[in-house]
C-alpha cells in the first residue's frame, strides 16, 4: 500500500480529537516527529523478526582492477553478493580471514573473484577485481527506512494495512505520553495492531514450500 506522512496526520488528529484531554495536543513538528518515532519501531521491529524489513536487489557497476566498491547508504544489511561471470550471477562467499596474505596494489594480480569482504563501508576484494563494467555486481539486502522529509512523502511499499494503523495508534501514544496521568483509551487496539504486525513479518519470512500436483477429478 502507499500512504503519506499527510494522511497519517490527518487520521492522528482524528484520533487526539475524540478526547477532551488530548484535543489540540500536538503541534506539526511533534507529530512529524512521533511518526518518525513509529516509523523505525517498525522497522526495527521487522529487523528482530529474522531480517523481515525491505529485502530488495540492486546491480551495482565495477571498475575493471578495482579492490574496493562502496557500498550504498540505503544498503543496512547485505544479504549476498553475486559476480558476474559470462552471463551468470556467481555467488561470493564473505571472507572474515584478518590476517591472511594480501597482494599489493602494484602487484597487477587480478582474479575472478571468489570471495569478498566488507572494510569501512566497502566491498573488498583482493587480489582486484579481474573484470569489470555496468551491473557486474548483484546485491540481495535489507534496505533502511526512508526518512521522512515532507507531508507528500510516501510511505515505503514494503507497509501494509496493519502497520499503518499500528503506527497511527503508537504516534499517538507518544505525543500524549505528557499527559499526566492519562489512561490511553485505544491501548488494546494498538497492542492488536502490534500483534498482527508480528505474524505479518512472520508469516512473510516463511520459506515458500512446493505444493503438490493435483490433475482434479
Amino acid at each position: 500500500m502507499s500512504f503519506t506522512r499527510a494522511a497519517m496526520k490527518n487520521d492522528i488528529a482524528i484520533q487526539l480529537n475524540k478526547t477532551s484531554v488530548t484535543r489540540g495536543f500536538y503541534t506539526d513538528d511533534k507529530m512529524n516527529s512521533a511518526i518518525s518515532q513509529a516509523v523505525d519501531f517498525v522497522a526495527t521491529k521487522m529487523f528482530i523478526e529474522d531480517e523481515g524489513w525491505n529485502h530488495k536487489s540492486d546491480y551495482m557497476n565495477t571498475p575493471a582492477a578495482c579492490t574496493t566498491i562502496d557500498i550504498p547508504p540505503h544498503m543496512a544489511m547485505i544479504m549476498e553478493v553475486r559476480y558476474l561471470i559470462g552471463n551468470t550471477y556467481l555467488p561470493l562467499a564473505y571472507s572474515q580471514e584478518y590476517g591472511s596474505t594480501q597482494w599489493s596494489d602494484a602487484s597487477g594480480m587480478v582474479q575472478f573473484p571468489n570471495t569478498y569482504r566488507i572494510v569501512d563501508n566497502a566491498f573488498y576484494f583482493n587480489p582486484a577485481l579481474g573484470v569489470g563494467g555496468p551491473n557486474y555486481l548483484q546485491v540481495e539486502y535489507v534496505a533502511y527506512p526512508k526518512r521522512f522529509l515532507k507531508d507528500t512523502d510516501m510511505v515505503d511499499a514494503q507497509f501494509d494495512r496493519a502497520m499503518y494503523w499500528f503506527m497511527m495508534y503508537w504516534s499517538c501514544s507518544v505525543l500524549v505520553s505528557g499527559v499526566q496521568q492519562f489512561q490511553i483509551p485505544w491501548a488494546q487496539i494498538q497492542d492488536k495492531w502490534e500483534f498482527t504486525v508480528t505474524q505479518i513479518v512472520a508469516k512473510r519470512n516463511q520459506q515458500s514450500v512446493a505444493i503438490a500436483d493435483f490433475e482434479g477429478c
